[in-house]
């Protein structure tokens, strides 16, 4: 049976399809209270981290054949109905604000974990990494990927 680590696990929709497919879910990982005991009462069987996921140490998370993330996305997208970090403003400067680009940066978590479990010799199977289209735009998107493919 394939296993897997789910990063910012919600209330747990990644984890029940991940079940539904088969797929042991050993770990699950989010800084929400809420969506932890949401989780946790669904997925019994799982070891959960209620920790924000850049102060989680990935060799504390148990190893699993496959990684499941969904990174913040709100602060890729327009959701917020705002400028983004990519768009100018009225005097011609980039619209930046360290908060936004925090969350933006929890896509460097997926390659932190994937490097650590690589380190360890017990490297993923693979990785599912969900977000949205606009995360192409981001301006560390292509080096992510690249040190994510390396």
């Amino acid at each position: 049976m394939l296993t897997a680590t789910v990063q910012f696990c919600g209330a747990g929709g990644t984890s029940e399809g991940a079940r539904q497919a088969g797929i042991l879910v050993e770990a699950a990982i989010n800084h929400s209270t809420t969506a932890m005991i949401s989780h946790a009462a669904n997925h019994k069987g799982c070891k959960h981290f209620q920790q924000d996921i850049t102060e989680i140490d990935p060799d504390d998370v148990p190893d699993s054949d496959l990684l499941l993330t969904s990174p913040e996305c709100t602060n890729h997208s327009g959701s917020k109905g705002q400028k983004h970090y990519h768009q100018f403003d009225l005097f011609n400067d980039i619209v930046f604000d360290p908060l936004d680009e925090k969350s933006r940066n929890t896509m460097e978590d997926v390659v932190r974990f994937a490097k650590a479990k690589l380190s360890a010799g017990k490297p993923y199977k693979c990785i599912v990494v969900e977000n949205v289209v606009e995360v192409v735009k981001w301006r560390k998107y292509a080096s992510w990927l690249a040190s994510l493919l390396a």
